[in-house]
């Protein structure tokens, strides 16, 4: 959580620093090979200090899993509840997602590249909300497509939704501005998930 500085402005935490400092060392070199004082020089502390905040680095892997899929969740949430029909409950959740993978980068890549490294409870958790990500995504797919059987839509989702985390490993080298490759994303994701099939 943020404190307020003197002048009144945001400030973040050191545990927020500490875990924003891993996700960008654990994406640019991987879990195995980002050490503790890497991280706690990164996030402006000594390593020895990451440990008032974490428990080790398996807790900050495991805690920027469980924080990155809760936000997302609770966002898709949102949007169901608020959508007016099930095709814009599909189109806001495509541009959610497009957003969220272009702001966050480096924290889709190690939810998705980072799994292996979970402690078994972290992976637990990991498969729990990837199970309701995927079911809140093939409601709406269902009622636009009766055709499809829960499994065929929940493969579609999860093939449209791999469309647009691929990008997340090389979102500074693709070459687009970022409007341009937010709108082809959202036009990609969209297709593959209302194709008709054969």
């Amino acid at each position: 959580m943020a404190k307020a500085s003197p002048a009144g402005v945001e400030q973040p935490h050191r545990r927020d620093l500490i875990l924003e400092a891993a996700i960008e060392l654990f994406r640019a070199k991987g879990f195995d090979a980002t050490g503790i004082d890497e991280i706690g020089a990164a996030a402006g502390v000594t390593g020895p200090a990451v440990y008032r905040h974490y428990a080790s680095k398996q807790d900050i892997l495991d805690w920027a899993v469980r924080v990155g899929t809760d936000e997302v969740l609770l966002t898709e949430r949102e949007i169901l509840e608020s959508a007016r029909s099930p095709a814009e409950a599909l189109s806001l959740l495509v541009a959610e997602l497009v957003e969220q993978v272009l702001d966050r980068p480096a924290l889709v890549t190690v939810l998705l590249r980072e799994r292996r490294n979970l402690s078994a409870a972290g992976k637990r958790n990991w498969s729990r909300a990837l199970g309701a990500f995927t079911a809140e995504w093939v409601m709406p797919l269902r009622e636009l497509r009766p055709d499809m059987s829960k499994t065929e839509a929940e493969v579609t989702v999860n093939c449209a939704i791999g469309i647009v985390t691929s990008i997340a490993s090389r979102t500074d080298a693709v070459g687009l501005s970022r409007k341009m490759l937010a709108s082809r994303l959202r036009g990609m994701m969209l297709a593959a998930l209302l194709a008709s099939p054969g």
